[in-house]
């Protein structure tokens, strides 16, 4: 697993970086004063990692979904209403083993792991041999926002009124140090990993406000004096 020669050696690893989007948008009229839309998107991009020695490269796979649904209500000719609900979701797995390599027990190191993924880290100076002990880690974020905005043209102002409500939700399962580490250059030998750490977070985060806004606007409509005009005599 560890290359060795008389010289010195150069790798040319391979890396990977496919991304893939497709975006979709559907619009639907079922009276004049009804108007339906929808907004669909979709991002998958895996990657693959090298490392600085050939075998030990991490594949990353991050998958992201979108949606956004609007309803728009004509009430009258001075008076609209849109209501409008969005959801997102972004699915990361990231720092997992690219290949399959024996287990630190199978290479003699008695050390036991919760979810091992490979053999263990050596690091040397200038040199580092194994996996990333970051992951694998699976991040996942899910968004969701609902809206309204009612619009009312009187005389010479248009008024909007509106609020908006955004609850989230973030679950994280971080594998860290999950193979035994050995570290020449501070002198210490196998170090025991670290449990598996999972987590599911509900918004909002501690110590930010939450995501309740209201608002209510007022512009007065154009005139001749402000289209830089002057009355008509």
């Amino acid at each position: 697993m560890i290359p060795t020669g008389a010289t010195s050696q150069i790798f040319q690893n391979p890396a990977l970086n496919n991304r893939d989007e497709v975006t979709g948008k559907f619009d639907w009229n079922p009276t004049e004063k009804d108007n339906f839309s929808v907004l669909l998107g979709r991002t998958q991009n895996p990657t693959l990692n090298p490392a600085n020695v050939p075998g030990f490269g991490t594949t990353t796979v991050n998958h992201r979904q979108f949606a956004n649904i609007a309803y728009t209500r004509i009430i009258s000719s001075t008076k609209l209403n849109e209501f409008r609900v969005t959801a997102q979701r972004n699915d990361n797995l990231q720092a997992v083993p690219a290949s399959t390599l024996p287990l630190p027990n199978a290479l003699g190191v008695n050390i036991n792991s919760d979810n091992p993924t490979g053999p263990t880290r050596l690091t040397f100076t200038g040199l580092t041999i194994g996996f990333s002990v970051q992951g694998p880690t699976s991040l996942i974020d899910n968004t969701f926002g609902f809206s309204d905005t009612f619009s009312w043209t009187h005389l010479k102002h248009t008024m909007k009124f509106g609020a908006s409500y955004s609850p989230y939700e973030t679950t994280r399962c971080l594998i860290s140090l999950s193979m035994a580490v050995w570290d020449s250059v501070r002198e210490t030998g196998p170090r025991t990993p670290t449990p598996i750490f999972c987590s599911d977070c509900r918004g909002p985060i501690p110590n930010s406000q939450p995501r309740l806004p209201t608002f209510a606007a007022r512009r007065p409509t154009s005139s001749p004096r402000m289209n830089g005009r002057s009355p008509a005599t």
